[in-house]
């Protein structure tokens, strides 16, 4: 899991390759990624919180672009 940089968004992914994202403090869901593969890794890319980095069991690693996090 990680947050957005301003501690407002949650991202979660699963090992059924569900990626979710909610707000903070309410958990309220904002949105839902389903992936083929369980997700074991996701981050923000450094510079810019509109782009998503996925990495699954299988190795493969993702760049989403994703709505801004509000």
């Amino acid at each position: 899991m990680v947050f957005s940089s301003d501690g407002k968004t949650l991202v979660t992914g699963s090992p059924s390759g569900q990626i979710k994202f909610l707000k903070v403090p309410t958990g309220d869901e904002l949105g839902t990624l389903n992936l083929p593969q369980g997700i074991i890794h996701l981050d923000f890319f450094p510079s810019d919180e509109g782009t998503l980095i996925t990495g699954d069991w299988e190795g493969t690693v993702r760049l989403w672009q994703v709505a801004p996090l509000r």
